[in-house]
């Protein structure tokens, strides 16, 4: 139920009618209130337009009035029916009932005339009936508003009357909004419908629209005619430039021109203006585009266009799409804030990376917005042409000439200015190629990549070394071209820039004095020996270059190692080396002198005319003190013997422990001492000497729980031997009479077992590498390593071979031979057979006079240790090391290491069941030995010759066999690795392929 208070009014002799309707099927139910200004006396009054109220019903789930509630409508009864029309309703208002039975309520007061209303009124308030009286009491007032009345005119004449009375006003446009162009004037209507009287064409109404922001001038229009629409032209001033502009315009209703006296109250109206640049057209002034362009840059070719438009700005741009066809030149939008007569856009190509012709079709599109979906002409196509060449780039150099030495051997560097130049815009890189067209003087030098600038590009240049043999001028040319590309395959300069060297080579001349004229030496057999030489040299011209003294002796130097690195210049005092001697004895021969600039002697820079005579005894056989005895590992010993007097003295066993291999690994002897030591697989390790007389230990060394220990070596009053694992990898030294370590050095591996280092002067040689197939050379006086060369190959089972200035080392297919002092490979030879050792070598060279044999490709024994022998037969390859060049293979396979005597070779093989005599010249089999015993079927271990008996063990025995007759002479019960000492023990470290930790010593006569 909606409530409506005070339902009845009679105020001033107006009234309010009360009447019930129908309205489809909503109840309805109207207000309506005539309100008349009040008068007095006898004035008649008539009432004008008068307030209007129509209130509503609203049925219940209304969306916005879920709980029902009163429509109401105000307005003015503009044509006086009596009846609040549709077009005369100026408000309308929900007034919505509460929960639960709360309803709306309406409540009207008088409102005299006065600041709320001119003329008087009602004050019309709406609220919900809370407390549920009926009655709307002020605090459940929610809104409120007046409704004003119309004028009332005098009648009698006394009062003044005005001329005329505007008594409504409603707008019909508001806001209005306008596209123009730039150069064009915003040209309005506003539109408005007006209630007024008593205007005529001789007492028009005046309206005043005035814009305070200056865009629209200020105009008046009088007006007589209010029987339709009012529609008042209003015009703005020229917008010359592109713009969005908001303002008020701002409607007076006036009596008069001077607007002093206003007959209604202002009104506003928002205007919108959006002037747009003007755009008639564009004219591509560029009819085509033929080009030539630079390879693998990008490069900037022009579009002239004509415009006839104007007013574009930073915030109104003009967008110029440009679209190639074949996409040489990359699709963008340029950006125009401002367009004159004429405008020249500066394209960039793409990076064209290939030279020929590209040809192609342009569109230019002239648009509104970046993305050109609004086009404000045809877009204009032209053809394009792109001539795409390599730059023309000319080398210039600094100096035409040019004038420097360099000593004979060596190469020098020197600085060489290059200035470059072209004709082109050049933004691509290149490169700068110097060199020497003979190829003989100069390094080819390729400079880049490079950018073209103004300075001059600075570059260092290397010579080749030159040979002579005396001092010499030479004269070549250094030339330059600028290339496209790093080979040099495409040249970009037409002509080489060129400079004329004259060059002089420097030949050194040196002065010698040796001091001594004779000297004495003694030694061991198959051992080098070292004393001094002394004297005094100078030089001149010599660079950097080394300078060796080499000596030539009357012997054929067979006797005297050729050469030793000189000092600088000045006195000096260097070791003579005299080589290893096969025989007891002494020998003589006299020693001149060069001075060269390498070993080979090659470049001779000066001479001694005096000359050393040098005696050499070898008076004592050296010990048996490494692998095969010597650094040669010949496996000879030069004593003779008498089988018939050979007696077994004594016998050692390893002591047992938990240790799971037990076995000692092949032993050394020197001095009436032989040293062995424990074949481990990670056990306690021990290095133990025994008194070579009696067999009882002298001294044993425990180095602790190790992954493995191998094969010792004797060498400058120490036992050498490796420990070797992954972390505690060492080459020990210990003290020969006490066995106290006297220091260890480190070298790299994982988990490898060696044969015995090879000991050569003061030097001691050994395998490693984390990898295997490394050299390593250590200093025997203090452990320290003097160098390491990674040669390839085996991981482990190896030692190197010495002899002389070399150091050789078999990596299955070739023989490698460094410098022993300076590690410089200075040779290698192929076996011929490509048999690479991948993991283990099992083996050793053998040097022989000029001759070095070795076994081709690697061999596995199953287990890793330094004792064990290998299962796999190999051929044996010879190499002369004079000729640098292979001198045989094998025809059969070998398992023994070799041993050698006066040019033949003895070597066993297990599958053949026999030991063959071989010429180490021709590899011829000379003679074979096959054991009598049928049960005898393999040759294993180790071969020794001496100078008329030769040792071997098959699988079942040690056999003596007699040179001259070819016969076993002599047999031990029990194979083994072999070794004779220099006091003529033979050892037998016992086991077939490997130890069992048993030790015999036989007495030989």
């Amino acid at each position: 139920m909606v409530g409506i208070q005070n339902p009845i009014f009679n105020l001033g002799g107006g009234s309010m009618l009360f009447r019930k309707s129908s309205f489809g099927n909503v109840g309805s139910l109207f207000l309506f209130l005539m309100l008349s200004a009040c008068g007095g006396g006898d004035t008649e009054t008539r009432s004008e337009a008068s307030v209007a109220v129509k209130s509503s019903i609203i049925e219940l789930n209304d969306p916005d009035c879920p709980n029902g509630g009163i429509l109401v409508e105000t307005g003015i009864d503009e044509n006086r029916n009596g009846i609040l029309d549709a077009d005369e309703v100026d408000k309308s208002e929900k007034v919505c009932n509460g929960i639960n039975g709360v309803t709306a309520l309406v409540r009207t007061t008088e409102e005299s005339p006065g600041i709320n209303c001119l003329y008087g009124g009602v004050l019309f308030e709406v609220g919900t009936d809370n407390n549920r009286n009926s009655i709307l009491d002020t605090e459940e007032v929610s809104s409120s508003h007046y409704i004003c009345n119309g004028i009332t005119v005098n009648s009698d004449g006394d009062t003044p009357i005005p001329i005329g009375e505007v008594t409504y006003v409603k707008l019909l446009t508001n806001p209005i909004s306008q596209s123009i162009t730039v150069g064009d004037t915003a040209n309005i209507n506003i539109g408005l419908a007006i209630t007024s009287y008593g205007y005529n064409a001789d007492n028009p109404l005046v309206i005043k629209l005035s814009d305070s922001k200056g865009y629209f001038p200020t105009i008046l229009h009088n007006v007589i005619d209010f029987s339709t629409d009012v529609s008042l032209a209003l015009a703005s001033r020229v917008f010359a430039e592109a713009t969005s502009v908001s303002t008020q315009i701002n409607i007076e209703f006036c009596q008069d021109v001077t607007c002093v006296d206003k007959v209604y109250g202002d009104k506003t109206v928002t205007v919108n203006v959006d002037a747009s640049p003007r755009f008639t057209s564009a004219t591509v002034l560029t009819n085509n585009i033929t080009e030539e362009v630079i390879v693998g840059q990008s490069n900037r070719v022009n579009l002239d266009i004509d415009f006839d438009a104007e007013g574009y700005d930073y915030f109104h741009p003009l967008y110029v799409l440009i679209n190639d066809s074949n996409i040489n030149f990359q699709t963008q939008t340029y950006t125009l804030y401002s367009v004159s007569q004429k405008v020249t856009l500066e394209m960039q190509t793409l990076y064209l990376h290939a030279t020929g012709v590209y040809n192609s079709t342009m569109s230019v599109s002239f648009c509104k917005d970046i993305y050109c979906v609004e086009k404000l002409q045809e877009p204009v196509t032209i053809p394009v042409s792109l001539t795409v060449r390599h730059p023309i780039i000319s080398s210039l150099p600094t100096d035409s000439t040019l004038s420097f030495s360099q000593t004979v051997l060596e190469s020098s560097t020197f600085q060489y200015e290059i200035n470059l130049a072209s004709g082109d815009d050049v933004a691509s890189s290149f490169w700068i190629n110097i060199y020497d067209p003979s190829g003989v003087y100069l390094k080819n030098t390729m400079i880049g990549p490079n950018l073209l600038s103004n300075t001059p590009i600075d570059v260092q240049l290397e010579t080749y070394p030159v040979d002579a043999i005396s001092a010499d001028v030479r004269t070549f040319q250094i030339k330059s071209r600028v290339c496209a590309d790093s080979s040099c395959n495409t040249v970009l300069s037409s002509v080489p820039g060129t400079t004329d060297v004259t060059l002089s080579v420097l030949y050194p001349s040196a002065e010698l004095t040796v001091n001594e004229t004779a000297i004495n030496v003694t030694g061991k057999d198959g051992t080098p020996t070292f004393t001094e030489l002394s004297g005094n040299w100078l030089v001149s011209d010599i660079g950097n270059l080394p300078a060796y003294l080499v000596t030539t002796d009357s012997s054929g130097g067979a006797i005297i190692n050729g050469g030793v690195l000189l000092p600088k210049q000045g006195n000096f005092t260097l070791p003579l080396e005299l080589l290893p001697q096969k025989q007891l004895g002494s020998v003589s021969t006299d020693v001149s002198f060069k001075v060269c600039l390498e070993l080979s002697c090659d470049h001779v820079i000066g001479t001694s005319t005096s000359t050393v005579a040098v005696t050499y005894d070898i008076n004592q056989l050296a010990g048996w003190t490494t692998h095969q005895r010597n650094a040669g590992h010949t496996g000879y010993i030069p004593i003779t013997l008498d089988a018939n007097n050979f007696i077994e003295g004594w016998t050692w066993t390893r002591p047992s422990s938990s240790e799971p291999i037990g076995g000692i690994n092949p032993v050394v002897a020197q001095d009436g001492k032989v040293v062995l030591s424990y074949d481990v697989y990670f056990g306690d390790a021990s290095v133990v000497m025994l008194d070579e007389a009696t067999g009882n230990q002298v001294w044993e060394t425990s180095l602790g729980y190790m992954p493995a220990l191998n094969q010792p070596a004797i060498s400058d009053g120490k036992v050498w031997a490796a420990t070797t694992g992954h972390q505690d990898t060492f080459l020990h030294a210990f003290d020969f009479n006490t066995g106290s370590v006297l220091h260890s050095s480190a070298f790299s591996g994982q988990w490898p077992h060696f044969f015995a280092p090879t000991p050569y002067g003061n030097s001691i040689y050994q395998g490693g590498g984390y990898y295997g197939g490394y050299v390593h050379s250590f200093n025997t006086i203090d452990g320290q390593e003097q160098w390491s060369k990674s040669l390839g190959g085996a991981w482990d089972m190896y030692t190197p071979a010495v002899s002389g200035n070399y150091v050789f080392h078999h990596n299955g297919e070739k023989l490698n031979a460094l410098n022993r002092k300076t590690s410089e490979l200075e040779f290698t030879i192929d076996d011929g057979l490509n048999l690479y050792a991948s993991h283990a070598y099992h083996g050793a060279p053998v040097v022989y006079d000029n001759i070095v044999l070795a076994y081709a490709g690697g061999a596995f024994s199953g287990r890793a240790s330094a004792n064990v022998e290998q299962y796999t037969e190999r051929n044996l390859s010879a190499f002369d090391i004079e000729s640098k060049t292979h001198l045989w293979n094998s025809t059969d396979l070998y398992l023994t290491q070799p041993a050698v005597k006066d040019g033949v070779v003895y070597i066993g093989s297990s599958s053949l069941g026999r030991l063959d005599a071989i010429d180490i010249n021709t590899g011829d089999i000379l003679w074979s030995w096959i054991p009598t015993d049928v049960s005898e079927t393999q040759m294993h271990r180790n071969v020794i010759v001496t100078d008329n008996l030769l040792f071997v063990s098959t699988n079942l025995k040690v056999h003596a066999i007699d040179l001259a007759t070819k016969q076993s002479v002599w047999t031990y019960p029990m194979p083994g690795m072999l070794s004779i000492s220099e006091n003529k023990t033979l050892f037998i470290a016992t086991g077939m392929r490997e130890s069992n930790g048993g030790l015999v010593a036989i007495k030989l006569q």
